[in-house]
């Protein structure tokens, strides 16, 4: 007699059945637990704060110059001076601000574009954190 298969073993002493493609049943229970605290979609920023934003991005993102960059910076500080009124996390400020990049309508498949938004990005949270810092 053939000796039986590890699983079949298993199946005998837990008590599920022995047949053949038997499916052993998924616990009650998910395996990881909800995150609750992770937002689906994250509060906006004030309306003001959100067009200086779109407005510092669009025109930054047609005709870099100085002036551009400048208030592209004022905006970003505004971005994250607002977020810290409204008391949004870093991440949820991450995610409103991809929202927003997205929304303006600027590409975002370049090597060169992607290396930008990290700058940016960067350039948000430390405004974020340096914002904390004043408080």
């Amino acid at each position: 007699m053939p000796a039986p298969a590890v699983n079949e073993g298993l199946r005998r002493r837990s008590g599920f059945p022995r047949t053949a493609g038997a499916r052993i049943p998924s616990p009650a229970f998910p395996m990881n637990a909800p995150r609750f605290d992770s937002p689906d979609s994250p509060r906006p920023l004030s309306p003001q704060v959100e067009a200086q934003l779109t407005a510092a991005l669009k025109a930054h993102s047609s005709k870099p110059s100085d002036d551009t960059a400048k208030r592209l910076q004022d905006a970003i500080v505004a971005a994250a001076q607002d977020a810290r009124k409204q008391e949004l996390r870093s991440e949820e400020l991450v995610l409103v601000f991809k929202s927003i990049e997205r929304a303006s309508g600027i590409p975002v498949g370049d090597d060169k574009i992607a290396a930008s938004r990290n700058k940016l990005i960067k350039a948000l949270l430390d405004a974020y954190y340096l914002a904390q810092k004043s408080e």
